[in-house]
């Protein structure tokens, strides 16, 4: 992971680039393609050895998604 990642992700409040999912599998964040401020991250990652894309959902109205 980049230095730039790293700063995005502290952004938002994510010190690390694992996310522990409700499920108890793993998403490993590899990098954040896109950022809408206040509202989601879009990141390439790694879940299940399978890569994906991920939208994390921040803030207030996060709870709708």
């Amino acid at each position: 992971m980049t230095e730039d990642t790293q700063r995005q992700l502290e952004a938002f409040a994510l010190d690390t680039s694992t996310l522990h999912l409700a499920d108890g599998s793993r998403l490993q964040i590899v990098s954040v393609e896109r950022v809408v401020p206040g509202k989601r991250l879009v990141c390439r990652g790694v879940w299940n050895n399978q890569h994906v894309y991920v939208k994390i959902f921040v803030g207030e109205e996060a709870w709708r998604y």
